[in-house]
């Protein structure tokens, strides 16, 4: 079997529709998330199935907001590679929230 990374797995995990499949994605991201935790030399078991839910969340919504940003950055992409007025106006809206960060 074909190693993939995390990512892959959240996104199998979400988008599969046979719950098999989906059962297995799952218990995929729990092994490589108990991987990860019990790198810390005093990681236990115990604290990992005690903070696995929260550990989930956060990886998910880190995941969610790299999404986020790929999507916006061809959304601008598109903006600037388009025509017209609409595009000179948020081509100049997107620009000054550049220069904002």
């Amino acid at each position: 079997m074909a190693e993939t990374t995390f990512c892959e797995t959240v996104r199998r995990a979400a988008q599969d529709t046979d719950p098999a499949s989906r059962f297995r994605a799952q218990a995929e991201m729990k092994e490589d998330l108990r991987r990860a935790f019990m790198c810390d030399p005093i990681a236990t078991e115990a604290d990992f199935e005690r903070l696995y839910p929260r550990l989930l969340d956060e990886v998910l919504c880190q995941h969610t907001m790299r999404i986020m940003l790929e999507l916006q950055g061809e959304e601008r992409a598109a903006i600037r590679e388009g025509g017209g007025l609409l595009k000179n106006l948020l081509s100049v809206e997107l620009d000054r929230d550049e220069q904002a960060a």
